[in-house]
């Protein structure tokens, strides 16, 4: 049980520290848009895809995705195109 409560807070903080690094990048690319929310929305053998939400007044407001390698914090936007498959077909 304490190896896998060790294993829970290992991934929490991976989970933690890969959305501080996608805030910060993001933050630099668009000093303009005021992040909403940030989250987590697909995992894959080549990295994480991050997704930040930023005010624009639009409902629901709109997103671009970031990949987080999966060794070290290397970030890179998504393509326009992209949409994550866990969210259905895009709208």
């Amino acid at each position: 049980m304490i190896r896998r409560g060790r294993t829970l807070l290992a991934q929490k903080r991976r989970l933690q520290q890969m959305q501080h690094a996608v805030r910060e990048h993001f933050q630099k690319l668009y000093p303009a848009d005021s992040i909403v929310w940030v989250v987590l929305v697909e995992e894959h053998p080549m990295g994480s895809v991050i997704a930040v939400a930023y005010d624009t007044g639009q409902i629901p407001p709109p997103c671009r995705f970031f990949r987080v390698g999966s060794s070290g914090l290397s970030i890179t936007p998504m393509g326009p195109g992209y949409w994550p498959s866990s969210w259905g077909p895009q709208r």
